[in-house]
């Protein structure tokens, strides 16, 4: 075929013999040759001796009746004339961290290694002392997807920090890609320049993705973990899709994590010593048990009172309404100060809307509570009607918050990747209210304390 800068097009003479073509271990091998010259206008000649420029490129996927886009290119200059064992070495010695053992004992484990399990992930290491060099193994359900580990600079966060991410070639072999989780943002993890993984293999054994590699203890890459006998926080996260549909390239693109660590967990690679905390998670249970009790139950009884049960409560309707909203503040409040204490990238990164949901909530409860204030102090039962600033004012914006703040409780669950259960409780909480507010607008009425007739709203 010929290139033109799409895809390959077909020459109407191959000019090509084919020799062998098999595939065995999971890798394509193909031989076949050609004249140097062929005579065909459409071909490149070779030459006899001196650089020729090579492109190649590999795809995993395969379209019957068309060529489908290749999942991992590259160039070089190529002397034909130079046998394999004549050529000249690279002119740049290989990168740091690249020394060390290119195969995998079969037998690493058998003894001395630890062991790490957390809900359907799996994990094995051992330290070789001889190479130098780590060995890890990682495991998860299903062949399909991908397994990764990182090692943060804090416990309970994704990033920053060392990264590996490993996943089953549609080609019949393993990646398992070298990289370097974001500052504490949520984000897809960058590719490192400097790939520091030394060996892999893997497989699939009752119903499990099994990869093993290896890497030194001390890799010379400014962003790898240096491995060392001391509690390193550690995270993981397991993927249902494989990366660009098993590309062997490890700087495929990776999607989203399902499953993921959700304590705060340390360990020390030399001991095997592991640490594992609930603190981060029991606070993000806390915050959102907090602010949904708060926007989905309190805020509203709240209101309901204020707007229909004036007569019936006499001066206590203005009390039991203070005393709930000033409740919803303080709730409000502390559900900030845990989601502060337990979110570093506050306002960017992953769940952004939550956050500055939050922090709009928040200012808005002040505000709503000194217009409050304002009202209740101008108020006189002599006035012929209500006033737009600051009664109906602090009606209206006590709904909009209200309803602001609902929609964060959702965003909430959201960002927690809460199960179907909470979406339902919470959706039949704020159901039962909306009915209460109806029944109780046709059975009672707002009820305003002016001078003349209630006004409707």
């Amino acid at each position: 075929r010929r290139v033109h800068g799409g895809p390959p097009a077909d020459d109407p003479t191959q000019s090509l013999t084919l020799i062998s073509m098999s595939s065995a271990a999971g890798v394509l091998t193909t031989s076949f040759s050609r004249l140097l010259s062929t005579g065909d206008s459409r071909d490149n000649a070779i030459a006899a001796s001196g650089p020729v420029s090579v492109l190649w490129a590999v795809s995993t996927s395969i379209t019957p009746g068309s060529l489908p886009q290749h999942d991992a290119r590259g160039a070089r200059s190529i002397d034909f004339s130079i046998a394999l064992d004549e050529c000249s070495a690279p002119a740049s010695p290989p990168p740091p961290g690249a020394a060390g053992p290119s195969t995998i004992d079969s037998h690493v484990f058998d003894a001395g290694a630890f062991e790490f399990t957390d809900g359907d992930f799996a994990l094995r290491w051992k330290v070789v002392s001889a190479t130098s060099s780590i060995v890890f193994e990682l495991s998860k359900p299903g062949a399909a997807g991908w397994v990764g580990i990182a090692f943060p600079s804090e416990a309970g966060l994704m990033g920053p920090g060392d990264s590996y991410i490993a996943w089953a070639s549609a080609a019949g072999g393993y990646v398992v890609s070298d990289r370097t989780n974001p500052d504490g943002a949520h984000g897809a993890p960058t590719v490192d320049a400097q790939q520091d993984v030394l060996a892999v293999r893997g497989s699939v054994a009752n119903g499990r993705l099994v990869v093993v590699f290896s890497r030194a203890l001390t890799t010379g890459d400014a962003g790898d973990l240096v491995i060392s006998s001391k509690q390193q926080p550690f995270v993981w996260a397991i993927g249902s899709s494989t990366p660009e549909l098993g590309s062997a390239s490890v700087s495929a693109s990776v999607g989203q994590h399902g499953a993921h660590s959700t304590r705060e967990i340390t360990i020390n690679l030399l001991t095997g010593h592991v640490s594992r905390s609930n603190l981060r998670e029991t606070l993000v249970r806390a915050h959102g048990f907090l602010l949904a009790i708060a926007w989905a139950f309190v805020c509203p009884i709240a209101m309901i009172v204020a707007r229909y049960f004036k007569n019936a409560l006499g001066v206590w309707w203005f009390r039991v309404h203070v005393g709930l909203q000033v409740l919803v503040f303080l709730m409000t409040i502390a559900g900030f100060g845990l989601a502060v204490k337990f979110t570093v990238v506050h306002f960017h990164g992953e769940n952004k809307a939550h956050k500055i949901g939050g922090l709009v909530v928040l200012i808005a409860t002040l505000l709503q509570s000194i217009l409050g204030h304002v009202a209740d102090r101008m108020w006189s039962p002599d006035r012929p009607k209500t006033p737009v600033v600051p009664d109906k004012l602090h009606w209206w914006f006590g709904r909009a918050l209200f309803l602001l703040g609902a929609v964060n409780a959702f965003l909430g669950l959201v960002a927690f990747k809460s199960g179907v259960l909470n979406y339902v409780l919470l959706g039949l909480v704020l159901f039962v209210l909306t009915l209460t507010v109806v029944v109780a607008q046709i059975r009672l009425g707002a009820v305003h304390h002016n001078a003349i007739a209630p006004e409707p709203f």
